[in-house]
């Protein structure tokens, strides 16, 4: 009879203790070899780990300073007065040419010739004006005429 020898537990599974059992022949003849196991199958493949999240964004920089300023322009040209100068001529006699001294420093001045109380631009009987210097202008009519011409210098 076989003689069977019985070894202690041998831990293979935490908590878990099996008792395993060889057999061991006091008889010395040389026994047939064994066949070979088959070999065991794959294990399946494990689960991919879970991402991870992104990080935070960072903070935005101070702005930077301000320039210094330019410098200022150049002061601009003094400015006509405008119809600040006014000459009005009297012509008490009758005559076909009256000469305006007006003196205003301005050889193209606004001007209105009056007869009789009344304005006579845009009449037929308008005079032909000439403007002779800064100083001077010339009214010339078709008859003689007594009135007023009024002179503005300095438009």
């Amino acid at each position: 009879m076989p003689d069977y020898k019985t070894l202690g537990p041998i831990n293979l599974i935490p908590e878990k203790q099996i008792a395993i059992e060889f057999e061991h022949s006091v008889e010395s003849s040389d026994g047939s070899s064994g066949t070979s196991g088959s070999s065991g199958s794959s294990g399946s493949s494990g689960t991919s780990g879970i991402d991870g999240t992104s990080g935070t964004s960072g903070t935005s920089g101070t702005s930077g300073s301000s320039g210094s300023s330019g410098t200022s322009g150049s002061d601009g040209s003094s400015g006509s007065s405008g119809l600040s100068t006014h000459y009005l001529h009297t012509q008490d006699t009758t005559a076909t040419v009256w000469t305006v001294i007006h003196n205003l420093g301005n050889k193209y001045p606004v001007i209105d010739v009056i007869v009789n109380d009344k304005s006579v631009q845009g009449t037929y009987d308008e005079p032909e004006i000439t403007f002779v210097s800064t100083t001077t202008l010339t009214c010339t009519f078709d008859v003689e005429t007594e009135g007023y011409c009024s002179v503005w210098g300095n438009i």
